[in-house]
């Protein structure tokens, strides 16, 4: 292992009825966006915690890094190395799978999803506080319209950034509709 770097995650978790849904693709509650990440370094030499949430597209600038390889321009995401421990950064998420469309916008402290149902800009917008509630039970918006406000703008913002995938073949358009990955 002095030559490895090992990389454990997910792509997602997975609910049981914890807000009325089973399994994924449902909303974009904790249990499912949170997933863990864990890298073992060569020699395990370095030691080190990101407290503040990253995303799935750091994963693969942070091995090319380790790996010594420049990503290139086009690649989201940013390497993880001689990351601070920043726990405010902000997470923008977007589901769009088998009718359901919302999106989420999180802070160290606050998360607000979004329902966008069929008209985005009257959309409906959950708040919760994160310090009090990592389970996100208790929608605190009408008491936080000040949160409201700011995730709506965020949110508007975030949408803007999302870019749609990559040109799928036909081959692989079938394998992935197979195993049930292709919203129709």
């Amino acid at each position: 292992l002095d030559r490895t770097v090992l990389v454990l995650t997910s792509d997602h978790g997975e609910e049981f009825l914890d807000h009325d849904g089973i399994g994924h693709g449902q909303t974009l509650h904790e249990e499912v966006v949170h997933v863990p990440l864990l890298v073992r370094l060569p020699g395990a030499a370095r030691r080190g915690e990101v407290a503040r949430a990253v995303q799935q597209v750091d994963v693969a600038p942070t091995i090319l890094e380790l790996a010594g390889v420049t990503p290139s321009d086009d690649l989201e995401g940013r390497s993880l190395l001689g990351e601070t421990n920043n726990g405010d950064a902000e997470i923008a998420s977007h589901l769009d799978y088998l009718g359901v469309h919302c999106d989420s916008i999180t802070t160290g402290r606050w998360k607000a999803i979004r329902d966008l149902g069929t008209v985005a800009t009257l959309a409906p917008v959950a708040v919760y506080d994160r310090d009090v509630d990592r389970a996100e039970r208790r929608d605190v918006s009408s008491e936080r319209l000040a949160v409201v406000g700011y995730a709506r703008q965020r949110l508007r913002r975030a949408v803007v950034g999302f870019r749609p995938g990559p040109e799928v073949d036909a081959a692989v358009l079938a394998r992935l509709r197979s195993l049930g990955y292709v919203n129709e």
